[in-house]
């Protein structure tokens, strides 16, 4: 199963970016143009209202190794080495090791969903207000240029698997093992074909889902999913 196009069908967003920051409820500026950046890390360090916010776990997003998603080669490496780095976990020169191949694909276990529902946060901003003044954050509201992280999925487990257009050496095994810090599994099905386990004792973002915050002359009107149709992360 495509692992982007389940996450999708639920209004995620699959990060392909390094930055692995991502928590519900936190408030993004996203100027189309430019990578979101993020201003806040919870919105209650922005607006106050009496209305109360309640996370909730989605069920199906349950996800597990047989949902991946499918790589040209060079690409996995660029997507790989980028997890890696956001993770800690390795700074492994993959192209120098492996060279070139063509099946590549990056799945995650150990999952779980922590959402808002939207509705829970319309009546909230319904009723908020900004808990200083603040004009810059006001302009970027009246311009739809804030969004608020409504949900994140989190994975401790992410798995790799690739085939290679040549033998993968003993000398390039023992390089990826050493650059890596033990941090992760190696196994090989044959001279070809490399699988990677890693583990880590903490969730890490996988996918994000986002709303569009949208106000006129300061007063809030709704909100709007962002993540089902745009890549933003």
């Amino acid at each position: 199963m495509n692992l982007i196009k389940l996450l999708s069908s639920q209004g995620y967003d699959y990060i392909e970016g390094i930055s692995r920051e991502h928590r519900p409820l936190q408030l993004w500026r996203d100027r189309m143009f430019d990578r979101p950046e993020c201003l806040s890390e919870h919105v209650d360090h922005t607006f106050k209202s009496p209305i109360a916010l309640e996370e909730i776990v989605n069920p199906a997003l349950n996800i597990d190794f047989s949902q991946k998603q499918d790589y040209n080669f060079n690409f996995g490496l660029t997507a790989l080495e980028g997890l890696l780095k956001s993770l800690n976990l390795g700074v492994a020169n993959f192209s120098a090791s492996l060279g070139s191949g063509k099946d590549f694909t990056i799945s995650f276990s150990d999952t779980i969903s922590k959402e808002y529902r939207i509705g829970n946060i319309d009546a909230y901003l319904y009723e908020a207000d900004l808990l200083h003044p603040n004009p810059p954050l006001v302009k970027d509201l009246n311009k739809n240029n804030i969004m608020i992280v409504s949900g994140v999925l989190f994975a401790k487990k992410f798995q790799v698997e690739l085939t290679t257009s040549t033998e993968i050496s003993a000398e390039a095994k023992a390089e990826l093992a050493k650059s890596v810090s033990g941090n992760i599994k190696f196994e090989y099905k044959n001279e070809k074909s490399l699988k990677m386990i890693a583990s880590n004792d903490t969730y890490f973002p996988v996918a994000v889902k986002a709303d569009q915050l949208c106000y006129d002359h300061s007063e809030f009107k709704k909100t709007k999913l962002l993540t089902d149709v745009r890549n933003i992360f």
